[in-house]
């Protein structure tokens, strides 16, 4: 029986980051070429990986929001309906939400996680279960965790230096101004760029020792079968 693993992101950059680590760092395969929203395991052809939202051309403004919209639930199971060609009537379906923590306290993301929980009950959605994967702070402390001198566009200086020097990615303040300082122009303040490069380029095993929110994410889609470990 076919898996698949619907990722519903807040923003671009989730959806860029993962779709080009899949390509790159997972042996994955577009297998649905028009607004490439669907991937194939090469080593396991039952296990996809669909992108729904946000879809091509769509703004990620406002994207918090639209992951506690019962709405945004219902068009990614319509996607998930339209798909099945490629993976059968009945695959076990995995929803996973992507998103970042933005510093807040305990409290307030268990109240996010909630009314997240309360919109996906409402799309009455078939699935084997969903998780939430939160970055902390931002997913750019991922990227930042797994920051290296031969990363393409960086700059080469103290300041990059020191970045990379950091244990751990995730006591940064402002992680994402932080990053866009140490790459060049053209690179710098384009998120989809960033998060598409660094899907291609991040060193993955030091973003797991530099970044606790990372390994945590990536342990847990391991141990859902949702990815093979590398």
């Amino acid at each position: 029986m076919c898996r698949v693993c619907v990722l519903v992101g807040e923003g671009k950059s989730e959806k860029s980051f993962f779709s080009s680590l899949l390509l790159n760092q997972f042996n994955f395969k577009e297998t649905e070429q028009k607004g490439c929203i669907l991937y194939q395991s090469k080593e396991d052809n039952d296990l996809f990986w669909l992108f729904p939202i946000p879809s091509i051309g769509q703004t990620h403004k406002g994207g918090k929001k639209m992951l506690e919209k019962k709405e945004t639930y219902i068009i990614s199971k319509t996607i998930v309906n339209n798909n099945k060609r490629f993976f059968g009537n009945n695959p076990e379906i995995f929803y996973r939400i992507a998103t970042d923590t933005d510093g807040g306290a305990p409290k307030k993301i268990t109240t996010r996680e909630n009314a997240i929980k309360k919109a996906i009950d409402k799309a009455n959605l078939d699935y084997i279960d969903f998780k939430i994967l939160f970055s902390n702070l931002e997913i750019e402390s991922w990227f930042i965790g797994g920051l290296t001198t031969s990363f393409p566009s960086v700059k080469n200086n103290d300041t990059t230096k020191t970045l990379i020097a950091q244990s751990n990615s995730e006591i940064l303040k402002k992680p994402k101004v932080r990053l866009d300082a140490v790459l060049e122009r053209g690179l710098s303040g384009n998120r989809h760029a960033i998060a598409r490069d660094f899907g291609k380029h991040i060193n993955f095993q030091q973003a797991l020792t530099k970044s606790k929110s990372f390994l945590g994410v990536f342990n847990a889609l391991f141990s859902d079968n949702l990815l093979i470990k590398k």
